[in-house]
């Protein structure tokens, strides 16, 4: 009989629920067409599962904390990397869907449009948590080094 407690292990879960709003995106342009506007639909789509996850992510070490549930610790890095990612989705939609990969008009928005140029230093800034997040990067590093990188993460949240 398969052990079916470790297919539901906590990073499995994850895993797959990290997923979950990829998968949901075709649905729901089958079931609303994104409306009017659907590029900037997807951008915002991407975008507000970003912001969900860098704050999930922000979020393990109090909840941790508070309910004493250190296995928790253990998804942080997979949640942080799925907010990569969806940020990552959220501008490449922008410059894909939206601009066409014009990177001429990608610059002038970024210059112009001081949001814009807020997530973009917020996408440049998540560039060495993503990359350094392998465990080999870690070892590479050292672990005082590779926190203190990892920390960048606080000037990231509110950005």
């Amino acid at each position: 009989m398969p052990d079916f407690r470790s297919w539901f292990s906590l990073k499995r879960v994850v895993f797959i629920l990290g997923l979950g709003p990829l998968v949901a995106l075709p649905i729901l342009f089958a079931v609303s067409g994104f409306g009017a506007n659907p590029v900037e639909y997807v951008v915002r789509y991407f975008g507000d599962w970003a912001l969900r996850f860098l704050l999930m992510a922000l979020a393990v070490t109090p909840v941790r904390r508070l309910t004493g549930w250190t296995r928790l610790a253990t998804v942080r890095r997979m949640v942080g990397l799925y907010a990569f990612f969806y940020v990552f989705l959220h501008l490449m939609a922008y410059v894909g869907l939206d601009l066409f990969f014009n990177m001429d008009a990608l610059i002038r928005d970024v210059v112009k449009r001081k949001f814009i140029t807020v997530g973009m230093l917020a996408f440049v800034l998540l560039i060495p948590l993503a990359v350094t997040s392998t465990n080999r990067m870690v070892q590479r590093l050292g672990g005082a080094r590779w926190r203190m990188l990892h920390r960048l993460v606080y000037v990231i949240g509110p950005l």
